[in-house]
């Protein structure tokens, strides 16, 4: 799956206000809620919590992606939030993630959610990729980034 083809520019924010990932859920949940794609921002919030106290979702250095499922979904749902200062994250090497990807996917078809998950494990391969997000001055920048990774 392509990433491109379920993330667009207005659901990317590329200076995360948010010092903890709780905060960061909820500054990135409100992007995917004023775009419509998530009816229930309180609902995808206790989703991607509940999925989050299971075990940390930092999965290399400085990047997480948080991720839960709600019945009422239809599709998946993705934002990006960068961090150039970092986001404290509870991570397994202990340090803060600058780049997270969080998905809200519909309950029942695991197929999609794995497949959302994949193509972001894809992109975030390659350290650089993760610096150039980073460093990418806007939301229309991380886009072309993108769409030239894949």
């Amino acid at each position: 799956m392509r990433i491109s083809e379920i993330l667009s520019s207005s659901v990317i924010k590329t200076d995360l206000k948010a010092t903890d990932k709780y905060a960061a859920f909820k500054e990135l949940i409100a992007l995917l809620s004023a775009s419509g794609q998530v009816e229930n921002a309180a609902a995808a919030y206790n989703a991607v919590v509940e999925r989050e106290e299971k075990m940390s979702t930092s999965i290399i250095p400085r990047v997480a992606l948080p991720h839960g499922k709600l019945k009422d979904m239809k599709n998946v749902a993705l934002a990006l939030g960068v961090s150039k200062k970092g986001v404290e994250y509870d991570s397994m090497d202990g340090n803060p993630v600058n780049v997270i990807f969080l998905v809200i996917s519909e309950e029942g078809k695991p197929e999609l959610h794995l497949n959302v998950l994949s193509g972001i494990s894809r992109l975030i391969s390659e350290d650089y990729f993760v610096q150039a997000l980073m460093n990418a001055a806007s939301a229309e920048d991380t886009m072309r980034l993108i769409t030239a990774q894949e």
